[in-house]
């Protein structure tokens, strides 16, 4: 049961980073953490402490930057391999984001890499809605994590909170690498999300262009479907909704199920951003764990 917010509502990243954690300790799934030399389990009654942070300027796909930061378990020696957890921001936020959870997971025997999601504060690039270069992004920050910090090529998982839960989906059906996948607020059909019944969900899109615009820089490509939707174009309908597509976990749910990474989807029944129902739709395609 993940710790609740004073309000009486779940941490969403709080859960994000137990949920994580519950995945990769199943040994069904070969994750459970364990270094070479003295086995760290996520199950041990008294966890590493000490745990240690750096941060880092990640090459991402095409040339770019990305901040990142990196949480590594203690008395990690050369040679020495963790599972490695990767962490994409959420919409607007920057890569302090998973901080505690980060460490958290540090101290139980994973390595965990964070970064600003592409386009937003110190990150280069613009912002381009999860579309392939942020998925291109994952694998960039995997390449990366395996070449710079301690982490085990065979167990790579992923978890995020809303913009981060779908850019994981969607890298969970573009590189086989990735073996489990948190993915909490998110979503599945981003269509379906804020054009459900060929109605506008007028003030979720307002708010997250101007959050956009507040915190990163919008691609031309998100100005103008933005503009089109926010207008009530409907010449330019097909091409928003072809936009969407390609931003869609479901549309690769075909992939997702043949690279067969084991996923956990976590929404609530009121959330107005992101309603739940393409999340179950999504759920009952899946085939496996």
């Amino acid at each position: 049961m993940a710790p609740h917010h004073p309000s009486g509502r779940p941490s969403r990243t709080t859960a994000v980073a137990v949920t994580v954690a519950a995945l990769f300790a199943g040994a069904a799934f070969g994750l459970a953490p364990a270094a070479t030399a003295a086995p760290a389990r996520a199950t041990a009654a008294a966890p590493a402490s000490g745990s240690s942070l750096t941060f880092h300027d990640i090459p991402g796909s095409g040339g770019i930057t990305l901040k990142g930061n990196v949480f590594t378990p203690a008395g990690a020696k050369a040679g020495d391999k963790y599972p490695l957890v990767v962490f994409p921001t959420s919409w607007g936020l920057p890569q302090i984001e998973y901080l505690a959870q980060a460490q958290k997971l540090a101290d139980s025997g994973y390595t965990v890499v964070s970064y600003t999601s592409r386009g937003f504060w110190l990150s280069g690039g613009s912002i381009e809605v999860a579309g392939p270069p942020d998925i291109a992004d994952v694998s960039a920050v995997i390449d990366w994590a395996l070449a710079n910090t301690p982490a085990d090529p065979a167990r790579i998982g992923m978890g995020g909170v809303s913009y981060g839960a779908g850019i994981s989906l969607l890298a969970a059906g573009h590189d086989k690498r990735i073996k489990a996948v948190v993915a909490m607020s998110g979503w599945a059909d981003l269509i379906q999300s804020i054009y459900s019944g060929r109605t506008q969900h007028l003030q979720a899109a307002a708010l997250l262009g101007a959050a956009g615009q507040l915190t990163g820089r919008p691609s031309a490509e998100l100005d103008r479907i933005l503009k089109e939707f926010l207008g009530s174009d409907l010449a330019k309908e097909q091409d928003m909704i072809d936009w969407g597509r390609k931003r869609s976990p479901a549309a690769y749910v075909d992939q997702i199920n043949r690279n067969g990474a084991a996923l956990m989807l976590g929404n609530a029944w009121g959330d107005s951003l992101f309603p739940p129902n393409q999340y179950a739709d999504f759920f009952g395609r899946l085939t496996g764990p």
